[in-house]
């Protein structure tokens, strides 16, 4: 592995590992192999989105902070409509004008359009600087590598939270027989939202044992490592089915 350390003048002093440089005796190749490298690509942070739970009836505006050593030649938001491809590209801009705070602060925001009733929507920022760096966030290491959020009309008057589960959520079947394909031991891959949030790639099954497959099943969900619920990887949904009482739901 080969290290390199930035100069003193940078803010902070970073070291970059870089697997693939391999250092050999002649001075001259181990610079040109390292050529390239003594920058840092883009940085970016502070993903959010406006309005926070968006209906059919908003635009949203996505906007994040950019760093960069090298001036940024392009930020673009990369979106994707009830998790299909092929992805529509938006560019971002540090105007005031695009849902981004102030011109020239660092902040760039772009627009998109508003979506139907029950829309998923997964997006990625791309940034690219004038030497070549690429960033992207989520970065290569999440999980899902998607951000998203979850357009819906319905928004009752509950201080309780609302889960959203999307299973075939454009589908024309009936709710009833699209959960019951499900079965206890297998994981069926759907999305969460609450609040507008959007957790996608999250494993959905029916759960219980003395309870599985009734008419009103239990389910289980399962979120990817590194992107849980509260820091919940696993969320359990009970049922009303076998609560003879019939005030669960009531208490909760």
């Amino acid at each position: 592995q080969a290290a390199i350390t930035y100069p003193r003048s940078a803010s902070v002093m970073r070291r970059l590992y870089c697997a693939s440089c391999i250092l050999s005796p002649d001075s001259s190749r181990s610079q040109h192999s390292l050529r390239g490298q003594d920058r840092l690509p883009p940085l970016v942070t502070d993903v959010s989105r406006w309005p926070g739970e968006p209906t059919s009836l908003d635009s949203v505006a996505i906007s994040a902070r950019i760093r960069s050593q090298a001036a940024v030649a392009s930020v673009k938001v990369l979106y994707n409509v009830d998790l299909k491809p092929p992805a529509t590209a938006v560019d971002a801009f540090d105007d005031g004008a695009h849902g981004d705070a102030e011109t020239g602060d660092g902040v760039y925001g772009a627009r998109l359009p508003s979506f139907p009733h029950n829309t998923a929507v997964t997006f990625q920022i791309e940034v690219r600087d004038v030497t070549g760096g690429v960033a992207l966030s989520p970065p290569e290491s999440d999980p899902t590598g998607l951000h998203g959020f979850y357009v819906n009309d319905l928004h009752p008057t509950t201080p309780l939270p609302v889960y959203s589960v999307l299973l075939q959520h454009k589908s024309t079947q009936k709710p009833r027989s699209v959960i019951a394909r499900l079965d206890c031991l297998h994981y069926w891959t759907g999305a969460f939202a609450l609040r507008g949030d959007l957790y996608p790639k999250v494993g959905i099954r029916m759960r219980g044992a003395s309870v599985c497959m009734t008419p009103k099943p239990y389910l289980k969900l399962r979120f990817q490592r590194g992107r849980e619920l509260a820091g919940q990887h696993k969320l359990n949904l009970q049922s009303l089915w076998t609560d003879k009482s019939l005030v669960r739901e009531r208490l909760s």
